[in-house]
C-alpha cells in the first residue's frame, strides 16, 4: 500500500502514541489512528464518527459572540505574503496575497473571546509592557508571570538579542505593575519553567538553568543542562517544560531531528516527543 508524502504522519502518530499500551486500549485512540490512517492513504477521515467519550464532564454552556465589536482593517503591504496553494506537493505558492489584517488593541482583541457562562477574560499584561513579542510563558509559586521574549525568531539564531521578563502584581488588582529583566543575551528562549528559584530555559541550541542568588530578580548563575540541539526547524524543539516529582519533562512538536543530539547527550530517549530527565548521584 502507498501511502506517499503523508506517510510519515502515520508512523510518527503510531509511534509516538501507539506504543503504549494505556493509551492503544483507550476507544478514543483507535478512532484517532483510524482517522489518520485513512487520511494517509488519500481516503475520507470524515466516515468515520466522531468519537464522544461518555465519562466526559457535559460541556457547559458558552457565552454567545459579542456584537459590539470594530471591524477588521487591512493594509496593503505589497506582494510579499506567501499563498501556499493546495495540491499533491506542499510548499507549491501562488500568486503572492498583499492584505494584510490589522493587529487589535487586546482591549478590542479581548471582546472576541468566547468562555465558559460565569467566566471572564482579565488582562494581565500585553505586548506593551514589552520590548518584543512573547514566545513562552510559566507563572511561578508567588503568583508572577515569567515571559521570554524574542526578537531573534525565527531567522536570526545567535543574534542573542532575547530576554526573560518577569511579570508581577504587586497591589493584588489582577493585573501586573511590576516588570523585570530577570535575564538578557538569550536567543530565541521558547521554553521556560520556574525550579528551585531560578529558571530551567530552552534557549536555542541549549537548555540552561539560569538563577538569581541574591535577590534582586536578576540572574546571575547559568549552568548548561543540554547542549547539541538541532539550530535548523525552530517550531520543532522543545516548546514546554514539566516538572514531576524528582524529574524535568522535555515535550517538543513531535519531529524526529532533536533525538540524535539527546541520544548522544543523555543515552536514550524515553518517549518519543517527550524526555523525562532525573538528577542522579554521583
Amino acid at each position: 500500500m502507498d501511502v506517499g508524502e503523508n506517510s510519515w504522519q502515520r508512523s510518527s502518530l503510531l509511534h509516538r502514541l501507539g506504543t503504549r499500551s494505556r493509551t492503544f486500549n483507550q476507544p478514543g485512540f483507535h478512532n484517532l489512528v483510524e482517522r489518520g490512517i485513512r487520511w494517509a492513504c488519500g481516503d475520507d477521515p470524515s466516515v468515520v464518527p466522531a468519537f464522544t467519550d461518555p465519562d466526559s464532564f457535559a460541556t457547559p454552556k458558552m457565552t454567545e459572540l459579542r456584537k459590539d465589536v470594530a471591524p477588521f482593517e487591512f493594509v496593503d503591504v505589497g506582494p510579499k505574503i506567501p499563498n501556499y496553494t493546495k495540491g499533491d506537493k506542499w510548499g507549491v505558492q501562488g500568486k503572492p496575497r498583499t492584505t494584510m489584517q490589522l493587529p487589535l488593541s487586546p482591549e478590542e482583541s479581548m471582546k472576541h473571546f468566547v468562555t465558559p457562562e460565569g467566566m471572564a477574560v482579565r488582562l494581565y499584561a500585553d505586548e506593551r509592557h514589552f520590548l518584543a513579542k512573547p514566545i513562552a510563558m510559566s507563572w511561578d509559586e508567588r503568583g508572577r508571570l515569567w515571559i521570554c521574549e524574542t526578537v531573534d525568531y525565527p531567522n536570526e539564531l545567535g543574534t542573542n538579542r532575547d530576554r526573560i521578563r518577569i511579570c508581577e502584581d504587586t497591589d493584588h488588582d489582577g493585573k501586573a505593575d511590576k516588570f523585570t529583566v530577570f535575564a538578557e543575551g538569550l536567543s530565541i528562549p521558547t521554553a521556560i519553567v520556574i525550579v528551585r528559584g531560578g529558571a530551567v530555559v530552552q534557549n536555542g541550541t541549549e537548555t540552561i538553568y539560569l538563577k538569581d542568588t541574591d535577590g534582586d530578580d536578576v540572574s546571575d548563575q547559568k549552568t548548561t543542562l543540554i547542549t547539541g540541539w538541532a539550530a535548523g526547524g525552530y517550531s520543532r524543539r522543545s516548546q514546554q517544560f514539566s516538572l514531576r516529582p524528582g524529574q524535568l519533562g522535555l515535550g517538543d512538536a513531535g519531529l524526529q531531528q532533536q533525538y540524535a543530539a539527546i541520544r548522544r547527550q543523555v543515552g536514550s530517549v524515553v518517549s518519543h516527543g517527550f524526555l523525562a530527565i532525573q538528577a542522579v548521584a554521583d
